[in-house]
């Protein structure tokens, strides 16, 4: 009679915890979600779901690493919805490709309450990627509960990061970099902030912009280099400088990136946000004190691409990392005359092509300066934006026999003026294929 007792006490905690695994159990993750009960999980196998997924109510969804599961919204609408869902969690996957429909820019992760009354949501976003949206991250008509955002990197969006309304936010170590817009907006509607080891750096607005009756507590965040000015808050609908509480383990210094611009956010040697973060947080598993940031520090760490060579002008770079079976490795260029047709060159070796050695030097075609740094098998052909920029994504085939590979890729920009030829030469790239 006593087990059955237990097991009657116990029936409460174990009801609704299923996994509902996508594709395995279902085919999209829509499917899992509207079949999962309270308490369920649904967990998403390593892969690009090109969905627009709407949450349920207390129910988890969480992939496989923001590296090997990626939510895409193909550039339609918001990718992640939670529309009248007071409780979820979104962890270890990577949200992109919203794009504006009508007056809304899109969003990785749009929650929604309601204007009418009070609304509570208790969230949590932790350990993803959010990148490559309209807005970031959006809470709208939320009055009250608690968002926590942590250990998510919410980067290159092309309006805000983060932009809140809601009863309480708590943001801890975070990287919210690059984003057009402002990277943490606070609007009037939003609660309490608690931003604690965060990195806030190099947005196109604001750092932080919130309305001056939004309560900040703001510890051991690295705030830098955004275009509007850092800490800002709007009087008379103007934006003006506020200055966070003395001794609380704020800083305003170049977080020291491994490659900001390529999109690697991984603190280099001599990184101020190394065991800067806040003391409260646990060690990191390395028993070194926490990182400001999503990103630890690792001592060993080697980047999976860098630059080689030289070019004659124009400048090769990437984005994202190339992974097997992943289509969203970028080759990108930048420097390069505005407006004009470009080529990608890709190839799998650097040092000899057709009997030619590599580097190889193009001047004798009337290239001064300019040489040729890959083998070309494979080539791409793009036209240069009035910025001089340019991107081709490159589709890592999901075949093992690749892991370790490199791929080597350099672009060649038409440039009638710059040389008899009529062609300048970017820098190189290699790229090592991971798993």
């Amino acid at each position: 009679m006593r087990s059955l007792a237990f097991l009657a006490l116990l029936a409460p905690l174990v009801e609704g915890q299923t996994t509902l695994n996508v594709p395995a159990d279902f085919s999209t993750i829509q499917a899992a979600l509207d079949a999962a009960s309270s308490g369920d999980t649904v967990k998403l196998a390593p892969g690009v779901y090109f969905e627009h997924v709407q949450l349920r109510e207390n129910v988890n969804l969480v992939g496989s690493g923001q590296r090997r599961t990626f939510i895409d919204g193909g550039g339609t609408g918001d990718v992640v919805v939670a529309d009248g869902v007071h409780k979820f969690l979104v962890e270890n996957l990577t949200i992109l490709g919203s794009k504006s429909v009508g007056g809304n820019p899109g969003a990785g992760v749009r929650i929604d309450g309601t204007p009418c009354c009070t609304f509570s949501v208790t969230a949590q976003i932790r350990r993803c990627r959010i990148v490559g949206n309209g807005d970031g991250i959006v809470v709208n008509a939320v009055h009250a509960g608690t968002l926590t955002l942590d250990k998510n990197t919410i980067d290159d969006n092309t309006r805000h990061g983060v932009s809140l309304w809601l009863g309480n936010t708590v943001l801890q170590q975070n990287t919210i970099v690059g984003n057009s817009g402002v990277g943490i907006l606070a609007t009037a509607g939003s609660g309490s902030i608690t931003a604690h080891s965060n990195v806030i750096a190099y947005n196109g607005e604001q750092g932080l912009l919130r309305q001056p009756a939004a309560p900040t507590t703001l510890l051991y965040n690295d705030t830098y280099g955004n275009a509007g000015g850092d800490y800002m808050e709007l009087k008379a609908g103007v934006p003006t400088a506020f200055a966070p509480a003395p001794g609380t383990g704020e800083l305003s210094v170049d977080p020291g990136f491994v490659s900001v611009e390529n999109g690697d956010y991984h603190p280099a040697f001599g990184s101020p946000l190394i065991s800067a973060g806040n003391p409260i947080l646990p060690l990191d598993f390395d028993t070194s004190d926490p990182e400001i940031g999503a990103t630890m520090f690792l001592f060993a760490y080697n980047p999976a691409s860098s630059n080689y060579g030289d070019g004659c002008g124009p400048q090769a770079g990437w984005f994202m990392e190339p992974l097997l079976g992943q289509g969203y490795f970028e080759s990108k260029l930048s420097l390069a005359p505005p407006a004009s047709p470009a080529v990608l060159l890709v190839g799998f070796n650097s040092t000899v092509w057709q009997g030619l050695p590599l580097p190889f030097d193009i001047g004798g075609f009337g290239a001064t300066g300019c040489s040729l740094l890959t083998g070309p098998v494979l080539q791409f052909s793009k036209v240069t934006t009035a910025a001089g920029t340019a991107a081709q994504f490159l589709a890592i085939p999901n075949d093992p026999v690749l892991v370790g590979a490199k791929l080597y890729h350099q672009w060649m920009v038409s440039s009638p003026g710059a040389n008899p030829l009529g062609f300048v030469f970017s820098d190189g790239v290699s790229s090592k294929i991971l798993n």
